[in-house]
């Protein structure tokens, strides 16, 4: 069981992000990644749901979203989720039960690269609410990503996330809006790493070079959060059978559920 203490939660809220080692080992990805193989070996046969393709011949996707939907359920996945210490380091950051938000995978590879812009995920760069938005939201939502291979892909700005950025970070924005910026910091994860972060933190997605990608990429909120636009999902959610989760991720989903009544 990992839990994070009173350092590691101060280190979050400083820096924006915490890296743990070997959130999965060598078995239990490779169980992930025989459910996600599916998926794929599903979609590519036409007998599954679709799913978006980098190179469908090959079976290379892209980045893929609501993996615990019916039309691409696999109980591996759901699984690596039961069975994980992700809720337990989750709720210790926020110090608050949680709910469900997003259960994907960030995927890349055949060569086609991509380079994001700089950008908080939630909250506009510069804009006059700035700083009170990133304030609302930082003990409310936490995302997470665990490489299923090794992964560089992600680069943030430590620090970043509760103020606004200094002049010389704007002037590197304002240059080049997806290029290197002072204080950057690549996100090193070997297979089974995984990185907690605030996604209002400054960062980017960096992949040049088109390397594959495999990435677990979850997100969740506190149980008590109404649910956000931005978040969908209504589609699916209302109509899933609960009874296939195990009881950890059924009680996430039905917060989640909850908190579309409450908005």
């Amino acid at each position: 069981m990992i839990t994070l203490g009173t350092a590691e939660r101060e280190h979050y809220y400083e820096q924006g992000f915490f890296i743990v080692r070997q959130l999965y080992n060598e078995e239990q990805m490779e169980t992930i990644k025989q459910g996600i193989q599916r998926i794929i070996d599903r979609a590519k046969s036409g007998e599954g749901s679709d799913v978006p393709w980098i190179n469908k011949e090959k079976g290379i996707v892209n980045r893929i979203g609501s993996m615990l939907s019916p039309g691409y359920f696999q109980k591996e996945l759901a699984d690596s989720l039961e069975h994980s210490p992700i809720i337990e380091i989750i709720e210790s950051i926020l110090e608050q039960p949680i709910r469900y938000s997003l259960f994907g995978m960030l995927a890349s590879g055949d060569g086609q690269g991509y380079v994001q812009n700089w950008h908080r995920d939630l909250v506009p760069l510069n804009s006059p609410s700035e700083v009170t938005d990133l304030l609302r939201d930082a003990r409310d939502l936490c995302q997470m990503n665990a490489a299923l291979f090794d992964d560089r892909y992600l680069t943030i700005v430590p620090g970043s996330h509760l103020r606004k950025l200094t002049d010389e970070q704007n002037e590197a924005l304002r240059l080049n809006p997806s290029g290197s910026v002072p204080g950057e910091l690549v996100v090193e994860l070997g297979a089974g790493d995984a990185v907690f972060y605030y996604p209002n933190i400054l960062h980017r997605g960096y992949n040049p070079d088109g390397h594959f990608r495999w990435s677990l990429h979850h997100a969740f909120r506190t149980a008590d959060s109404p649910h956000r636009e931005y978040e969908g999902q209504r589609d699916w959610i209302s109509g899933v059978e609960m009874e296939r989760f195990g009881p950890r991720v059924r009680a996430l989903l039905e917060r989640f559920s909850k908190s579309m009544v409450l908005n």
